[in-house]
């Protein structure tokens, strides 16, 4: 191996170099922005896979681009060198992870999880949407309480757990996707509604699941036969 090839980093390097984010690093590897020196072949777990290496030298010239790069993307005019967008075909629809977006999402979950009690987290889900890693996307939240249920009529409540996901409302999407600043007040009212939604589908739950254990309850029939006393038995 050559003194050239011991030198080159894996794609784990670059935001260390360029300064910025993976997901930013991913995009502009696909747009061909940040040239590949070779490929290589590693083995993890027993599974093979080819992994993109890079020139640490050529990489860092490249930092001064950055700026430019980001702002062609916030301009909506895509990164690539020849213009072309870097939406994926086929999920034209889902976008990458954003940090921003992230930030916003946990200053509203934290007085829900606070006033609730209830585990709730973003539901984020991975899509092959890259040559390199799989795209991360928000797809909504995930909810995760106990329920104290009755299953014998002689002993004491079980707690079950109970996990549903549910889209995002309408409401607090606008204040995390807002492209201007949010004031307090705003993301307080994305709490309420978040809230509000939480404590609608445990209690729509909770009714949900009381009804078929009850129902199942009044269909159970006595398992061993009643007991008999013989004939001849005298009263004790």
């Amino acid at each position: 191996m050559s003194k050239r090839s011991k030198n080159l980093v894996s794609i784990n390097h670059l935001p260390g170099i360029l300064l910025a984010s993976t997901a930013e690093c991913e995009r502009w590897i696909e747009a061909g922005l940040i040239p590949v020196a070779e490929r290589r072949t590693f083995q993890k777990r027993g599974r093979t896979f080819e992994a993109p290496m890079f020139d640490p030298d050529v990489v860092a010239q490249l930092a001064a681009e950055v700026a430019a790069w980001r702002m062609r993307a916030a301009n909506g005019e895509g990164e690539s060198r020849s213009g072309s967008s870097l939406r994926d075909p086929d999920h034209p629809t889902v976008q990458p992870m954003d940090d921003a977006a992230h930030r916003r999402r946990q200053s509203i979950l934290a007085p829900v999880r606070k006033n609730t009690s209830i585990y709730v987290a973003e539901d984020i889900r991975k899509i092959e949407s890259g040559r390199w890693k799989p795209e991360r996307v928000f797809a909504g939240y995930r909810a995760v309480f106990g329920l104290p249920m009755q299953i014998l009529p002689d002993r004491d409540p079980i707690d079950i757990m109970v996990e549903f996901a549910f889209a995002e409302p309408l409401e607090v999407a606008a204040a995390v996707l807002s492209p201007a600043r949010v004031e307090r007040a705003e993301m307080a009212a994305a709490s309420d509604v978040l809230e509000a939604r939480i404590i609608e589908l445990r209690d729509a739950t909770f009714a949900a699941c009381e009804g078929s254990w009850q129902a199942g309850a009044t269909s159970l029939k006595p398992i061993l036969p009643p007991t008999r006393t013989p004939k001849n038995a005298k009263p004790s």
